[in-house]
């Protein structure tokens, strides 16, 4: 089999990095032919929690040899010599063919580079002119040097065409599927939901991450609009571009006086994410930018109604149950709220769910096996 190694992705900071490498290693693991062998890559005392399925392999690297100083001292290799000596000596340890969604360490050992958005050059407000710089130096270099470039969707690819000359044929599209993980009768009663976080028997459901970009604030002028309807979401509160938000965010919603109908609980576990989705009314996703958004795809594999913004990604990913609204513009997205919690059917999101779930693993399987051929193109061909 062919040894590919990943790094973590994301961790705090990005917890849907985090969930993606989980998707991926699930959806490689699972095909009884595979081709392909994961090998998580860890450093010294970094915590790999549940991404150490059955079927991934754990390497952990020297602490010599992963410093912090010794990274640092490779990235210098890197752009002064055109290649990582540091980095490539433990992936050669670890019996590493290809290193995967990982910036590449040189042409001996090829790099999958996975270019999740080009969310700087949309929204270059969002970031300090270091970070949009230090993207683009790094975006840059994998184009340069990686075997294969990878985008989540064809909006990112055609991003990497119009901002940096990309040869939209020469990246490959790797669209992943989110898995709820668990089966329909573990998941948590609508009543214990309520004993535990403190939410109402209807509710919306909004999971992101409180980042600037992804516009809660939009959803906060629509609840001015519509009355009734009780909004719970969860996610990271820390915003480390914008370290104000949530406290900014909270005070809108106090001064609106709508701490009733605007709940967030912060980072819940996973069974809780899964679970206040499939017990919610609808899923929203009132994003201002997203690269292949992780909420819709977990959505679409609960079979759940999405109320998703107007963006060409959200179209491409195509949910079944899904209304669109413009990113600036509340009385939509109060119409579609109200819309929707007016005509709710608990017995339609059970037949959606089946039917997602019937779905779900051949989507699963197709996932894995685009993947499988990007690996193929890597190392040059059949192994």
């Amino acid at each position: 089999m062919i040894r590919v190694g990943f790094r973590l992705i994301g961790g705090a900071a990005w917890q849907g990095g985090r969930n993606y490498l989980w998707n991926l290693l699930h959806a490689v693991t699972s095909q009884p032919a595979r081709r392909v062998q994961p090998v998580l890559l860890l450093a010294p005392g970094e915590d790999a929690g549940d991404l150490l399925l059955d079927g991934v392999e754990r390497f952990e690297t020297g602490a010599l040899l992963d410093s912090s100083y010794a990274r640092r001292a490779g990235r210098v290799l890197k752009l002064a010599a055109g290649r990582n000596l540091v980095e490539a000596r433990w992936l050669r340890r670890a019996r590493i063919d290809v290193l995967s969604h990982a910036a590449p360490v040189g042409r001996s050992i090829p790099t999958i580079a996975w270019v999740p958005d080009v969310q700087h050059r949309h929204l270059p407000q969002m970031f300090s002119r270091r970070e949009h710089f230090m993207r683009d130096l790094l975006f840059r270099e994998i184009l340069r040097d990686a075997a294969v470039v990878v985008t989540s969707s064809e909006t990112a690819r055609d991003d990497l065409h119009r901002f940096y000359g990309v040869d939209a044929a020469s990246c490959r599209v790797l669209r992943f599927v989110s898995q709820p993980r668990l089966a329909p009768d573990q998941l948590l009663p609508l009543d214990e939901l309520r004993a535990r976080l403190g939410v109402p028997a209807r509710f919306f459901h909004l999971p992101n991450q409180l980042w600037k970009h992804k516009n809660h604030a939009l959803v906060v002028e629509a609840l001015r609009l519509v009355p009734d309807v009780v909004v719970v979401a969860t996610g990271p509160r820390e915003d480390y571009r914008h370290p104000g938000v949530y406290d900014a965010l909270l005070a809108r919603v106090n001064a609106h006086g709508l701490g009733d109908r605007f709940r967030h609980l912060g980072l819940v576990s996973f069974p809780e994410l899964i679970s206040l989705m499939r017990h919610s009314v609808a899923v929203i996703n009132p994003s201002r930018f997203e690269g292949w958004s992780t909420t819709v795809e977990e959505a679409k594999s609960l079979g759940k109604r999405v109320l998703v913004s107007d963006l060409p990604v959200h179209h491409e990913q195509d949910p079944p149950r899904a209304s669109y609204f413009p990113v600036d513009d509340p009385r939509a997205l109060a119409a579609q709220l109200a819309e929707a919690w007016s005509t709710h059917d608990p017995a339609e999101d059970v037949r959606a769910a089946a039917a997602a779930a019937a779905a779900l693993p051949s989507r699963t399987s197709a996932f894995a096996e685009t993947y499988e051929a990007i690996v193929l193109d890597a190392v040059g061909g059949d192994r």
